[in-house]
């Protein structure tokens, strides 16, 4: 299991806690996962910050309406802006 996506729990948009989806549902264990929009931001998060995740971006097929979407909120994470 990766925790790492924790960090940017506070940076996510608004309501992104009631889009997650269920993974699994065992007696004593729930999985959930931040819904595509989200699952995107992150992994571009990622390739932008550290190089890395290209292929997990590309595996989500993003739509350059979903991309585009998703470029404010890239900004605002964005430490490094000059």
């Amino acid at each position: 299991m990766n925790n790492d996506p924790s960090s940017l729990a506070d940076a996510l948009p608004d309501g992104w806690r009631e889009r997650l989806l269920g993974l699994y549902q065992g007696q004593t264990l729930t999985l959930w996962t931040l819904d595509r929009p989200e699952l995107l931001m992150r992994e571009l998060f990622t390739l932008c910050d550290r190089g890395t995740d290209l292929s997990d971006c590309l595996a989500l097929q993003p739509t350059a309406e979903v991309l585009k979407a998703a470029t404010p909120w890239l900004d605002m994470q964005d430490l490094h802006a000059e």
